[in-house]
């Protein structure tokens, strides 16, 4: 062989690899993207068996009040965009303005106010829950492309479809991406944002920090837990100059349009310009409806106060085995991997951060709490499926990953509720956790189709954990009394287990004889969430 043909072979030899490499990333991205409208369809589809949960009645309605009236003063304590953005779609539904003049807007009685607009508009409810949910369903797909196109760039093909699906199956993320809340648009707003943040210090160019100072406003003006963006920005700002060796004085003129940047966003949420007075105001009003004397409730028992750990407990509760054990390969494997000590910084740290500012809450809810670190974790757990790629490591992140859909599977539609199978399962929900890691109200409809079918002359007594009136979806009820709880007489009784465990709570405190999750067994479940009980006779 001459010489030309030996340097043509080996020029062939050494692009065959990087052909190979571009076709990976190419599949890499379109199953990414895949998985995002995937994510996207299933949530519209599980969506419309759900009826309005607890806090979705106030945020759209309080959303489209600032719409048609510029008066932001109900739920002022959680920030406007992201309440505008739930309530634009219905700016295009023929609908009647609420009645601003009336004195529950006057007095700003944002439950009431709203749950009573949605009573006059029965026959629009359905279309105005999907089109106020159709934002989120957006998010939630954006959140599975960004987590995967982060993966790719920083560890792979491989790595960035398994941190999509990492996504994509969260039960958590799930529940929460197809409901009409501020949660999931504050999780893939400071996702983005970090991502960007990221980009930006590989980068240095001026257009980018200018991005990362807009998507750090609009995910604050989402909620107000994104404002740890700003602390966590000068950790890793610190990162980029100490350890990767970046000129400072570059990066502080650059931060200084961020933030300028921010600003002028942040204003423009609230209508104004260079003026942030509003949301000093609405920092102001944080937590001003949380309930001070709220007992938490974990692994089956009542709280005199709330547990430092009650979100950590809570995190291992909820999340699948296999993405635990793929994240603790990732915590074991990371100093090993050649970008270990960047994705600790700018996807673990975060994550840890979420999780330890939550050990100072005053009250335990749900993990939506955290919910931004869930997709963040996920994307650092995918370091276990980027090189080198031996048939032990594939065997692994295979195995999980199938484990985790077929959970999915089992599991779906009934997210929210999910428990991990190491705890009992979505059956023993209300015997671990309590609150909207459960029962959030989602499930009037099927209730609804239940009684039709087994139920339809009987005689229903019900116990409702959410805001919006049950008959508004065909459950025809009455409601429970405290005689009912203490001597339920012949007849059913269905009770959200958000209810259960309050009984559970009354018992704790009192020794009423209430408890009725270790006294009674139900005859039906529906959707693990609200339980049906029948007696005969009375007791």
């Amino acid at each position: 062989m001459d010489g030309r043909a030996q340097r043509g072979a080996r020029a062939a030899a050494e692009s065959a690899p990087g052909a190979g490499q571009r076709w990976a990333r190419r599949w890499a991205r379109r199953t990414i993207l895949a998985l995002a409208l995937l994510t996207v369809l299933l949530a519209a589809w599980a969506s419309r068996d759900e009826s309005l949960t607890w806090d979705e009645p106030i945020f759209i309605i309080a959303g489209l009040s600032y719409w048609q009236t510029g008066d932001h003063r109900l739920n002022s304590e959680a920030p406007p965009f992201a309440q505008q953005l739930l309530a634009l779609p219905l700016l295009a539904m023929d609908l009647p303005r609420p009645p601003y003049a009336g004195p529950g807007f006057r007095a700003a009685n944002q439950v009431g106010f709203a749950v009573d607009y949605l009573a006059t508009q029965a026959e629009h409810l359905n279309a105005i829950t999907q089109s106020a949910r159709a934002p989120v369903w957006l998010a939630s797909g954006l959140g599975v492309w960004l987590a995967g196109s982060w993966a790719l760039a920083m560890f792979g093909p491989a790595a960035a479809v398994t941190a999509a699906l990492g996504v994509a199956l969260s039960p958590t993320l799930m529940a929460h991406g197809r409901l009409a809340t501020t949660d999931m648009l504050c999780t893939t707003a400071m996702l983005a944002a970090s991502y960007v943040l990221w980009r930006t210090l590989r980068s240095g160019q001026w257009r980018t920090w200018l991005l990362y100072g807009a998507l750090v406003a609009l995910a604050v003006m989402a909620k107000f837990t994104a404002l740890l963006l700003g602390p966590l920005a000068v950790v890793q700002v610190a990162y980029a100059v100490l350890v990767d060796k970046r000129a400072p004085w570059p990066l502080l003129l650059r931060a200084a349009a961020s933030l300028a940047m921010f600003v002028l966003v942040i204003g423009a949420c609230y209508g104004r310009v260079l003026d942030i007075r509003p949301f000093i105001d609405g920092l102001s009003h944080l937590y001003v409806n949380t309930n001070s004397d709220y007992h938490s409730y974990l692994l089956g028992a009542v709280l005199d106060r709330s547990a430092w750990y009650y979100y950590l407990a809570t995190f291992v509760l909820k999340t699948p085995l296999p993405a635990l054990l793929l994240l603790a390969a990732a915590v074991l494997g990371a100093l090993r991997h050649a970008r270990g000590r960047e994705a600790a910084v700018f996807l673990l740290l975060p994550a840890l951060v979420m999780m330890g500012v939550s050990c100072f809450d005053t009250i335990n809810v749900g993990l939506r709490r955290v919910l931004p670190a869930l997709p963040m974790l996920a994307i650092f757990s995918s370091v276990v499926a980027s090189a080198p790629w031996t048939p032990r490591r594939r065997a692994l992140v295979a195995s999980a990953l199938l484990w985790m859909l077929a959970e999915t599977a089992w599991y779906f539609p009934y997210q929210l509720a999910y428990i991990s199978p190491l705890a009992g399962g979505p059956t023993r929900a209300p015997y671990v956790l309590d609150d909207s890691n459960i029962d959030w109200g989602q499930e009037l409809p099927r209730l609804a189709r239940w009684q039709a079918e087994h139920a339809r002359d009987e005689p229903l007594y019900l116990s409702y954990f959410g805001t919006i009136a049950p008959s508004l979806y065909g459950v025809k009820a009455t409601p429970m009394t405290e005689q009912h709880y203490r001597n339920p007489g012949p007849g059913l009784y269905a009770l959200s287990t958000h209810r259960l465990v309050w009984l559970r709570k009354i018992e704790h405190f009192t020794h009423a004889g209430v408890d009725w999750l270790t006294r009674y067994q139900p005859i039906a479940r529906i959707g693990y969430s609200i339980y049906v009980y029948r007696f005969p006779q009375a007791r």
